[in-house]
């Protein structure tokens, strides 16, 4: 969809009223809908979301015809192994069968390696960096426990994989979704309105950081390896 949506080339090119689609899914835990998630759309670019333009070690690989980078998400004062992680794909190509069939496979291993669908779940979202390219960010992402009976805007949660609640830590936004993911947010508490005024990318950091999947990384780095998308 990201593909369609969007113009094929630099800013310049594009046409009276054309604009920047950002396209993605929900992960369950953002979901009113569950099992039948659907394709989520807004206004919107790379340029648009600081937390996508981080940048830890990008590499170009030949087997992709793409720029491949493992971000880490750390937030202020945060210990090392307090560290959220996306990979982030850039690519003139964004349909192309290899990086379909890589991020596939990746899911695949992630999942047979992490417990599976009811351990961890998916965030993937798809831009144009307004150059030409597009930028394809995927993440593994915990399933969340819900504390308390309070509704979903108004509830703590807590990562069962490193076993850290929200409410702890005084985090009043806990999920990864199409929109927090991004820095997106519909307020209904006071309190979290306050702290996202407070510093809107420290909290989006924060909320990556808690969305930390131990073991992740180096399952990842093992993927890529094994498929040498670097070696040529």
């Amino acid at each position: 969809e990201s593909w369609q949506l969007n113009p094929h080339g630099p800013k310049d090119m594009m046409l009276p009223w054309e604009g920047f689609v950002n396209v993605g899914q929900n992960p369950k835990v953002g979901s009113s809908i569950k099992r039948t998630q659907h394709t989520q759309l807004c206004s919107g670019s790379l340029s648009k979301y600081p937390i996508f333009q981080l940048s830890t070690h990008p590499r170009f690989s030949a087997v992709l015809d793409a720029r491949v980078d493992l971000v880490e998400v750390t937030a202020d004062g945060a210990a090392a192994d307090e560290t959220g992680l996306f990979v982030k794909v850039v690519t003139s190509n964004p349909t192309g069968s290899g990086i379909i069939k890589f991020l596939v496979d990746l899911r695949k291993r992630l999942l047979e390696r992490l417990g599976g669908a009811h351990v961890v779940d998916f965030f993937v979202m798809c831009m144009s960096d307004e150059a030409g390219c597009f930028a394809i960010v995927f993440a593994v992402i915990p399933q969340l426990e819900k504390l308390g009976d309070a509704p979903p805007d108004l509830a703590a949660f807590k990562n069962p994989l490193t076993g850290q609640n929200s409410e702890e830590i005084d985090l009043q936004e806990a999920r990864i979704d199409f929109g927090k993911g991004a820095g997106h947010f519909l307020v209904v508490k006071p309190a979290l309105k306050s702290q996202i005024l407070q510093g809107g990318e420290s909290i989006v950091r924060r909320i990556w950081a808690f969305n930390r999947v131990p073991g992740s990384r180096a399952l990842i780095d093992e993927f890529i390896a094994e498929h040498a998308i670097f070696d040529k």
